[in-house]
């Protein structure tokens, strides 16, 4: 899936999921992307096309989406 976000160069600021996605799953799938922006490898990675991987909660990127739409 791609879309346009402001600021972004045409690339998603991080992952979505369908929006009545169980909560359990949410967070799992959550954990697990966290976990892997940790690690070294993935940081050198992202680093290489100027990503600064962050990470953080369902929320944190809900609120960060609205403020992006909201400029």
């Amino acid at each position: 899936m791609t879309r346009s976000w402001v600021g972004c160069d045409d690339r998603p600021p991080g992952l979505v999921a369908p929006a009545r996605l169980p909560p359990p799953l949410r967070a799992g799938w959550n954990g697990a992307v966290r976990a892997a922006l940790a690690t070294p490898d993935m940081r050198r990675q992202l680093a290489q096309d100027g990503s600064e991987p962050m990470g953080g909660t369902p929320e944190e990127f809900r609120a960060f989406l609205d403020g992006e739409h909201a400029r």
